[in-house]
């Protein structure tokens, strides 16, 4: 009895799905019958119309007098173009109106928008505002919070100002920190070396900000070719990123038209009579980073921290010193802050220097 109802309920279910088969390909011969139809309208009968009427007045031209015959081909080639133009007219319409063409036109229509040369022929308020269509808030979200609209605005105008930030790559800086004698203070001096890759037709001034006054910027050289440092000016923006000073050195127009330039500089910093803070802020976008921090005159790293990703930092303490690597990009904001600290080894557990757990 068991089998015989599980038999009658398959064979219930394969005449179900027989059944929706069958209506899903009338459902689509009725849609195929439908766009048939859409194109023998009123139009395409008119056109036909049209040319038949062509076609009679064409063989009784002949039965017509010589002053009414030149009448007669008039109205001939009059109607055989309003009736061609009609039907053609007709299958153009026809043609647009199906889904493939939609589609195809639609498709089109992406390629172009999406595609580099159209976006690079926009002018600066076309592309935000094409941006803004494309990074917008959910409206729900825009409903509940409206300043969420501000910070949307906010990335773009980052995202737009990529175009004009002067790309820099391969940054390595060689920091030694010790002890002036003549100041009491500690000291470190850094060597920086990067490359400046060019974006705009000429490459933007060279800019360095120090939080101390008595911080030295000691030589800078572009391609091998020495920047005077009382040639430089103060950046404007000196007071908007609450510094204490600032250097812009102009790259010399010799050098516009190469792609990129290597750059060495030379700094020194001062810090308080038992410690310094040793501190590396971006401001531009670098690719890929190296600090070499080395300390002397018994001097030791306490703390080492980074901000931005912590995943994409590698953190190498060694004897009296750190190395800090970074190999992807370092963005705007991204940094790394080493606190050096005058301490005696023969007291560790005061001192709490990261390299005196090795001693």
């Amino acid at each position: 009895m068991a089998v015989a109802i599980n038999m009658l309920k398959i064979k219930r279910k394969k005449d179900g799905g027989t059944d929706n088969k069958k209506a899903r390909k009338e459902k689509e011969k009725e849609n195929e019958s439908i766009k048939i139809s859409a194109f023998f309208n009123s139009w395409f009968y008119l056109s036909v119309i049209i040319l038949l009427l062509t076609i009679i007045l064409s063989s009784f031209s002949n039965r017509f007098s010589h002053s009414y015959s030149y009448i007669i081909n008039i109205l001939i080639d009059l109607f055989k173009n309003i009736g061609l133009a009609i039907f053609v007219a007709n299958i153009f319409t026809f043609i647009m109106g199906t889904e493939q063409f939609l589609n195809y036109i639609r498709k089109r229509l992406v390629d172009i928008v999406l595609s580099k040369d159209f976006v690079a022929k926009l002018s600066k308020s076309e592309q935000h505002n094409l941006l803004h269509l494309t990074l917008k808030p959910p409206k729900d979200l825009s409903l509940v919070y409206s300043r969420i609209n501000d910070y949307f605005d906010n990335y773009i105008n980052s995202s737009l100002n990529l175009f004009e930030n002067s790309y820099r790559g391969h940054l390595h800086i060689n920091a030694v920190a010790s002890f002036d004698e003549s100041k009491k203070r500690v000291r470190i001096e850094s060597e920086y070396d990067f490359i400046v890759y060019k974006v705009n037709e000429k490459f933007e001034p060279i800019n360095i900000y120090f939080e101390d006054e008595e911080s030295e910027l000691i030589v800078t050289k572009v391609d091998s070719i020495e920047l005077k440092t009382s040639d430089a000016e103060t950046p404007s923006d000196v007071k908007a990123r609450g510094v204490k000073r600032g250097y812009s050195l102009k790259v010399p127009d010799e050098l516009n038209d190469r792609q990129h330039l290597n750059v060495y500089r030379k700094i020194v910093e001062y810090g308080d009579n038992h410690w310094q803070l040793f501190v590396f802020k971006s401001i531009q976008p670098y690719d890929g980073m190296l600090i070499n921090l080395r300390c002397e005159d018994g001097l030791c790293i306490k703390k080492h921290l980074v901000y931005g990703r912590q995943n994409d930092f590698i953190i190498e303490p060694f004897n009296r010193g750190v190395r800090i690597k970074h190999i992807d990009w370092v963005v705007p904001g991204f940094g790394v802050s080493v606190t050096v600290v005058k301490g005696s080894h023969e007291h560790c557990e005061e001192c709490r220097c990261i390299d005196c757990e090795s001693h």
